[in-house]
């Protein structure tokens, strides 16, 4: 059975290996390299998100194993009144990446934003997990458009 939820502090641990995996195969990607995972800082990071009103922590699960997963928030917008809901993270398990679960949690995500009031949602694919094309082809498909591009640059240690 394939179920998504907001995810509750039960799930963080399992939240965690996801993102150890997140970042061990985004990490070969230039950028993601110079930074370390630290555990410690992320479980916190989501018990605070998980219990905060303008985050919201997706889990995606396959028969109660957690598959995926998607942290988000609400931002405003400088200079307008209009707020956007921008991803965090979104990541899927290599042998459940058969757009379903990608999809059903995105869309997930995008009710959560209608629902605090959100004018758009913004999405990024910036781990250059197989040159991003999966994210590429299910944002297409939900009708997202590109948007300018993220850059990056080391400053301190």
């Amino acid at each position: 059975m394939r179920t998504i939820r907001h995810a509750e502090e039960a799930d963080i641990l399992p939240l965690l290996s996801l993102s150890e995996a997140y970042f061990k195969e985004a990490s070969s990607g230039e950028g993601w390299d110079w930074f370390d995972l630290d555990g410690d800082v992320l479980f916190l990071n989501l018990l605070s998100a998980i219990h905060s009103e303008d985050h919201a922590v997706i889990v995606a699960e396959v028969d109660g194993k957690a598959v995926g997963g998607m942290w988000g928030g609400i931002c405003p917008l400088v200079m307008t009144r209009a707020t956007l809901a921008r991803d965090l993270f979104l990541y899927v398990l290599p042998e459940h990446r058969d757009l379903w679960t990608a999809n059903e949690i995105v869309s997930f995500f995008e009710e959560w934003a209608k629902s605090k009031g959100a004018s758009a949602v913004s999405v990024g694919a910036n781990s250059n997990i197989k040159g991003n094309r999966g994210a590429e082809v299910l944002y297409r498909r939900r009708g997202y458009s590109p948007l300018g591009f993220d850059f990056i640059k080391k400053i301190g240690d």
